[in-house]
């Protein structure tokens, strides 16, 4: 009899441990999902100043986006376009909310800083974020 609890107590201790481990993992993996969306969400922007940078240097510098101000991209007649916003670009995607943006700093006739930053709560629902610097210049 005493075999039997200690067996069961046994079982039982190795059940809750393996099952809180899988929750873990399940936490890590979404965690992970979410800082690579948003890193892929935040390259996008830095690669559209990129493009931009070599077909429409003017879109990129106009004062709309300049810093303190903020823009989000989009296509629009086969062409990136930046526009103004006072909040942020949001991509909603497997459950995660994105935010968005990209702001310039002129740095002189030529050169420029592209700021590009995203916002995501994560899964223990706090708010994450990553800003990505890259500078463009007009050749």
């Amino acid at each position: 009899m005493v075999e039997v609890i200690v067996s069961l107590t046994v079982s039982i201790i190795l059940l809750t441990t393996f099952q809180t481990l899988i929750i873990q993992m399940i936490k890590i993996n979404r965690s992970s999902e979410s800082s690579f969306l948003a890193s892929v969400y935040l390259r996008e922007l830095i690669e559209v100043a990129k493009d931009l940078e070599k077909s429409d240097w003017s879109e990129i510098t106009k004062a709309e986006c300049l810093i303190p101000n903020k823009c989000y991209p989009k296509i629009e007649s086969s062409e990136w376009k930046l526009f103004p916003t006072t909040t942020a670009e949001t991509i909603r995607n497997n459950g995660y909310v994105y935010e968005r943006w990209l702001s310039v700093e002129n740095i002189n006739a030529s050169t420029s800083k592209v700021i590009a930053q995203i916002t995501w709560k994560n899964v223990a629902g706090a708010t994450s974020s990553s800003t990505l610097e890259n500078y463009i210049y007009n050749y």
